[in-house]
């Protein structure tokens, strides 16, 4: 009798390549029009596996968003780490790289947000605090080169404004940002 080999189980764990392959219909179709059966059809799982692990399309969209500004908030910290930073300028720049560089990253986060603007209530309130939870990621980053809290704040506040606007602009083809020019306008 001939030995049939089993498939090789997939290299990353389901959970990991729902969010993966989600991300990329939403990228492709957006999130209205992107089902949980075809997310569980692309990745050759049932629909009760994919239930098994996120309970909804918005709670799986929530842990798309939570993926996101964890990737974000993790660069920065891993950027700030391996540069020797001497100026609040140069700690600017790397969390202003951070939250531009990954462009499917802000596509998926707009994205995110137009749900929201649109009327996903509940989404918006999850998003939010996860939101927030990366904000406060930056400014402790930021608050070693401040000379007050109030300082890191605001700065938080205008680097997460500056970098939304250019990943729109860029997701636009309006602009290219040169991060390191934006940081020369900024007094740190």
């Amino acid at each position: 009798m001939p030995y049939i080999r089993k498939p090789e189980p997939p290299s990353e764990p389901t959970r990991e390549r729902i969010i993966k392959t989600a991300s990329a219909q939403i990228l492709l179709k957006g999130i209205k029009n992107t089902s949980l059966a075809e997310i569980a059809k692309a990745i050759k799982i049932s629909k009760g596996t994919l239930y098994y692990h996120f309970r909804s399309k918005e709670n799986l969209i929530e842990e798309i968003a939570r993926a996101n500004f964890e990737q974000i908030s993790a660069r920065i910290k891993e950027e700030l780490s391996k540069h020797t930073v001497k100026k609040g300028r140069d700690a600017v720049s790397i969390v202003l790289e951070a939250l531009t560089v990954e462009r499917k990253n802000a596509k998926i986060v707009h994205l995110i947000f137009l749900e929201i603007l649109h009327g996903n209530r509940k989404l918006g309130m999850k998003v939010l605090k996860i939101y927030q939870e990366m904000k406060k990621n930056i400014y402790e980053a930021l608050l070693p080169f401040c000379k007050e809290p109030i300082d890191a704040a605001r700065l938080t506040a205008i680097i997460v404004a500056l970098a939304e606007g250019a990943n729109l602009g860029n997701m636009l083809g309006m602009n290219e940002v040169n991060t390191s020019d934006a940081v020369k306008y900024l007094k740190v």
